[in-house]
């Protein structure tokens, strides 16, 4: 009879405990899901901002490729100024 009763508590006590670790589960499951949906949340914006600075990325490039552009034209411009003064150089110093 004793040894009944002490079951009976032991399986009460476990019962509890057992209570006590589904709860615990259930809060860890609520925290994961929140914690899943924020990273969700920031993966979400992270690939925006992924996506705005490609798209600033390839505007700089046209404008360093314009300015590249522009630079070589002045180069262009300056050699031939250059080769225009030194021929007129030339044509002055032989007279």
């Amino acid at each position: 009879m004793e040894q009944a009763q002490n079951n009976r508590v032991t399986m009460a006590k476990l019962g509890a405990k057992l209570d006590t670790v589904l709860e615990q589960q259930t809060d860890h499951n609520e925290q994961m899901d929140l914690l899943n949906r924020v990273i969700f949340e920031q993966n979400v914006r992270f690939e925006k901002m992924a996506g705005e600075m490609a798209t600033q990325c390839q505007r700089l490039d046209g404008r360093i490729n314009r300015a590249d552009d522009k630079l070589k034209g002045w180069q262009v411009a300056q050699s031939v100024l250059t080769l225009l003064a030194a021929s007129i150089a030339a044509f002055l110093g032989s007279k």
